[in-house]
């Protein structure tokens, strides 16, 4: 389902998946406790930040509620 998010906002934004269990130091920069952890960035600052799964119309709503264009 991310993969489906990163087509349609291809090219407005970025998405990257990291498995927090083979990048320990990242997890502990944001203090990410629970997975999946969705978290938006602007120029290095978190904007967003939401634990869980979300079915691809509440991601999608998420990350238009965060993302002007």
């Amino acid at each position: 389902m991310l993969d489906e998010i990163a087509k349609k906002w291809k090219g407005i934004i970025k998405i990257v998946k990291i498995n927090v269990m083979n990048n320990p130091e990242i997890a502990q920069k944001f203090s990410i406790r629970g997975v999946p952890t969705l978290i938006l960035l602007k120029m290095g600052d978190i904007i967003a930040q939401t634990a869980g799964s979300l079915p691809y119309e509440q991601l999608d709503a998420f990350l238009k509620r965060y993302i002007s264009f």
